[in-house]
């Protein structure tokens, strides 16, 4: 198959998959011209959970991580365990009040 012919059988494709990126990135204007979330990622509030729970996570799986920072969480010890449930509750008491900020954000984006 000819690339003009093979480039002119998925245009169908093309054609959505740029009238999405358009609408993708309309609504992020839209959004930065009323300034959500702008200010929460400025904040970096949501990203550094990501990031911590992310650490929480690779510091628990089996791979040798600490050449990148990452200390390993023995989970298969009995200390190891106790100390990703702490880790885990930590996160959980971290979330509640960003959980509540997203909403609220929601909630003035909705109008309700």
């Amino acid at each position: 198959m000819r690339w003009n012919a093979r480039i002119r059988s998925l245009w169908p494709v093309i054609r959505v998959a740029l009238a999405l990126s358009f609408g993708a990135l309309a609504l992020v204007l839209v959004l930065g011209t009323i300034g959500w979330p702008a200010g929460d990622v400025r904040d970096a509030d949501h990203f550094q959970f990501w990031a911590g729970s992310r650490a929480l996570l690779e510091g628990a799986s089996p791979y040798d991580l600490a050449e990148y920072g990452y200390s390993p969480i023995r989970i298969e010890t009995p200390a190891g365990r106790a100390e990703y449930v702490r880790q885990q509750q930590q996160l959980a008491d971290r979330a509640a009040p960003l959980r509540d900020t997203l909403a609220e954000k929601c909630r003035e984006l909705l109008g309700y």
